[in-house]
């Protein structure tokens, strides 16, 4: 159980469609604790950017972590709302989901967002990302890094996007998350790692109901 003076705030991370949000989401729920995706602030910064018109590569880096600044993220029972709007499918737009994976890359952007992260976590999150417990939230008490199999993560891919209305293409999910994660192990700025202070899980083998009842034991017993 938490302390009076920290908060309970578990760390989920792991590489692209190794499962983060869906098990982050269930864990969250059980715990009675908000639930937070770190990427989708990356994809709100990304639409706006677009929606502006405004270049999304490193030379307009400095403007982009303006935009990240401006947004007002605001915490509802089960979502989250950026600048009075609940988060719609408009943050998984193929556009905006490439421009995401470059704005991610930014250490502006990075270190504009990361003071409004750890505002959301203040009073206690389940948080899922790619750096929250090495970054975000090094002093968190409970962290997890999730793994799968490229060929695992395109099935699940393949499924999430079955389940938007969308007909995806195997082949280009597995370049792009080939893609994406050598950006996130080579990027300057809080490249994807396990926290020393970690528990790793490997899901392959597990369905949800597994991980999340894996990571409810570890929180439980702690």
């Amino acid at each position: 159980m938490a302390s009076l003076l920290q908060p309970q705030q578990v760390a989920i991370d792991g590489p692209a469609g190794s499962g983060k949000s869906a098990v982050g989401r269930r864990v969250a729920a059980e715990l009675g604790l908000p639930f937070i995706d770190s990427g989708i602030l990356y994809r709100a910064v990304a639409l706006a950017a677009l929606q502006r018109e405004t270049d999304t590569s490193a030379a307009s880096a400095d403007c982009l972590a303006g935009v990240a600044v401006r947004l007002r993220l605001e915490l509802l029972p089960d979502r989250l709302a950026i600048d009075g709007l609940e988060v719609g499918q408009a943050l998984y737009a193929p556009d905006v989901s490439e421009a995401a994976s470059r704005v991610a890359e930014l250490p502006q952007v990075r270190a504009a967002l990361l003071p409004q992260l750890r505002r959301l976590a203040r009073f206690g999150a389940v948080m899922a990302g790619r750096d929250i417990g090495t970054v975000v939230l090094p002093q968190a008490r409970h962290k997890f890094f999730l793994n799968a199999s490229v060929e695992e993560r395109v099935r699940r891919r393949q499924l999430q996007q079955h389940g938007r209305g969308l007909t995806p293409d195997a082949a280009a999910l597995r370049r792009e998350i080939e893609e994406r994660d050598r950006r996130d192990r080579e990027r300057s700025a809080s490249p994807l790692k396990v926290a020393q202070d970690a528990k790793t899980l490997n899901t392959d083998r597990l369905d949800l109901d597994q991980v999340v009842n894996s990571i409810l034991n570890t929180v439980r017993s702690s």
